[in-house]
């Protein structure tokens, strides 16, 4: 493992050669925005087997990392549980999964998607407490996301499926082809913003889906989080820049990747935002906001 501090950022240097200048805007000219500007905190380079998720855990401090190190049922996947100043804590602190992706936490339980069921994970005592199955045989399931009112949302990236968790297994909720590559999902009080292969809006009310941002500026998706001012960081597959989506839909790119990014965390209240990547590598940034426009 390979840490760095803000007080030793040049053994990080390269890092900042992949911050991207806010040159551009897709959104009203003449507005004043509050933009985010990224500063390398730290990196882990070893531990990791293809981490795809990373959630911080506010009561206890930490985060835990989704290594799939397969994507099939091989019982190889792990969690692994690092400190908020980047130091592994514990490689592989949960073990025996198939191919983990996304999390999420509720109430002292950890829900870990697993290819084809969600698990829930009591985090105190460390066990498995439950395992959801999916209701079809290939689903694919990607991303898992918690509302305020405790509903439970998952992807599909296979069957195009937006599941529910109820009666002690995950129910479709509703299926579409806009779910086209079904993944990273963030479940508001209201509406559930959804990324695959492009990015909806859809309520949790009557199920109406809206398109946010036109489709050629943003698709092809990994994940959506929220960034405590009503906007989204949102990042893309492949070789591509981590975006910012403003709450007046402005879109901007804000990290130019050398290397694959995938489902990213943000913690609102320490301003830090954290990327998995490509080449088994974590990575933290400390997230300042300034306001840009005329």
């Amino acid at each position: 493992m390979t840490t760095s501090s803000p007080d030793i950022k040049t053994q990080i240097g390269f890092i900042v050669s992949f911050l991207l200048i806010l040159s551009f805007s897709c959104g009203r000219e003449g507005t004043k925005e509050q933009l985010p500007q990224l500063e390398p905190l730290w990196e882990i380079n070893e531990g990791f087997r293809s981490p795809e998720s990373v959630i911080y855990d506010a009561k206890n401090e930490v985060l835990y990392v989704s290594n799939v190190n397969g994507y099939t049922k091989n019982g190889l996947g792990y969690l692994s549980r690092v400190s908020l100043d980047g130091q592994v804590l514990d490689q592989k602190w949960m073990e025996g999964l198939n191919g983990p992706t996304g999390m999420a936490i509720s109430e002292g339980k950890l829900y870990v998607v697993d290819i084809d069921h969600l698990v829930q994970i009591d985090i105190n005592n460390q066990e498995i407490t439950g395992r959801f199955p999916a209701p079809d045989s290939m689903p694919g399931l990607n991303d898992v996301s918690i509302n305020p009112d405790q509903r439970i949302f998952v992807s599909g990236s296979f069957s195009k499926t937006i599941y529910e968790l109820k009666n002690e297994g995950l129910e479709v909720w509703f299926q579409d082809d806009q779910f086209r590559d079904a993944n990273g999902l963030f479940a508001e009080k209201n509406d559930l913003y959804f990324v695959g292969y492009y990015l909806r809006k859809i309520s949790l009310s009557d199920q109406t889906i809206q398109s946010v941002v036109t489709d050629s500026l943003l698709f092809d998706l990994e994940s959506v989080e929220q960034d405590g001012r009503n906007g989204y960081f949102i990042t893309a597959i492949g070789e591509r820049p981590i975006w910012h989506l403003t709450s007046e839909y402005q879109l901007n790119p804000i990290l130019e990747r050398e290397t694959f990014s995938a489902d990213i965390e943000y913690i609102n209240d320490k301003k830090m935002l954290l990327v998995p990547s490509g080449n088994n590598r974590l990575f933290a940034f400390r997230v300042t906001f300034s306001s840009q426009g005329s």
